[in-house]
């Protein structure tokens, strides 16, 4: 069994710089895509110092002990109980706005401690400064949804917040486009494709066992409704099944009851060895997830877009009309999810 490396990373050749690496907590991938950057970045003996929140700031904890993390207010989106996702979305969006002027100044407050050269921010658009190089890492420069006013807005809204910035790295291949036209469209800025890198290391011939792995993550309360209907459905299932919850807010527990082995989370360093022996993959269709997918080059992949989150449902809808997943509903698992699990397994 051997071990390859999956880091694909092209950023610019940033030594000896004091940086202010900024990272948004909406679930955890803004967390998981930042640290092969922020490895890179400190291998080329930068100082950082990290500023997030909630479970990105956790995840950002267990990855990175020795570096100074500093709370940034929190955006507080929740994913609700009902599908009126835009709706409840727009009421929001004053939320959102306070938060960015509100991170604005927390990062003022530093800067003038810290006195950083630059800022690099993961789709937290608060975090810059007019005195020095800002970054801003996004894959999203607008929002695909079949109602074109929205589409509009959504460019109009992101081109406002990227202004500040001096450029736009996009964590995708440009050969590739893992995603889609959420990057494809004009910005304000100069942009830099900085490839599809993920930390999490492919396993060559790996013990195969058939289970199914459950890959959960993203805002309350739909990451733990879906655990709940997701056990439920799979206890009644015949086959190996790991669970690993991405619950990083409550403390660690793991235990196996029936045929399900569960883990409440799983730092970064652990991942590999259960992604790359497992049958099938289930997971939310989160956009950093699909990049980790990409890189251990995983085929039997079920995609659940969280309901109502346009970029998943894009993502989700796009990647299976391109064959690199299967994708259900959440309304479509008790009726499909069991069937399809059969097929996958049937299949040679």
């Amino acid at each position: 069994m051997s071990i390859v490396s999956n880091i694909n990373l092209s950023i610019p050749n940033i030594q000896h710089q004091k940086i202010f690496f900024c990272v948004l907590n909406w679930g955890i991938g803004h967390a998981t895509r930042s640290i092969p950057i922020i490895d890179l970045l400190l291998k080329n003996e930068n100082e950082i110092i990290l500023f997030s929140d909630g479970e990105a700031k956790k995840v950002l904890s267990l990855r990175f002990p020795n570096l100074t993390i500093i709370e940034l207010p929190s955006y507080n989106i929740k994913y609700q109980k009902t599908s009126f996702f835009m709706l409840k979305m727009f009421f929001q969006l004053k939320k959102i706005k306070n938060a960015i002027e509100a991170e604005q100044k927390v990062i003022e407050k530093w800067f003038n401690i810290e006195s950083p050269d630059w800022i690099i921010s993961d789709n937290r658009y608060g975090c810059f400064s007019d005195k020095t190089k800002n970054i801003i890492i996004t894959h999203q420069f607008q929002l695909k949804y079949n109602f074109a006013p929205l589409v509009w807005l959504s460019k109009k809204v992101i081109n406002h917040y990227l202004k500040p910035f001096d450029e736009a790295w996009i964590p995708d291949d440009k050969s590739v486009k893992l995603s889609g036209e959420l990057a494809s469209c004009s910005v304000p800025i100069s942009t830099r494709w900085i490839g599809l890198h993920s930390d999490l290391k492919q396993i060559e011939n790996p013990e195969k066992e058939d289970y199914i792995l459950v890959l959960l993550s993203g805002p309350e309360p739909r990451r733990s409704m879906i655990e709940l209907q997701l056990l439920s459905i799979l206890s009644h299932s015949n086959k190996k099944t790991v669970f690993i919850a991405g619950n990083f807010l409550k403390s660690y527990h793991e235990y196996v009851q029936k045929n399900i082995q569960y883990f409440s989370y799983k730092e970064r360093k652990d991942l590999s060895p259960w992604i790359s022996g497992a049958k099938t993959i289930i997971c939310r269709s989160g956009y950093t997830t699909l990049i980790d997918l990409y890189c251990l080059a995983k085929k039997d992949i079920i995609c659940i877009p969280t309901l109502g989150q346009i970029e998943q449902e894009y993502l989700a809808e796009y990647q299976a009309k391109n064959g690199f997943c299967s994708t259900l509903t959440e309304n479509e698992i008790e009726s499909k999810l069991l069937k399809l699990l059969d097929k996958d397994f049937n299949a040679k």
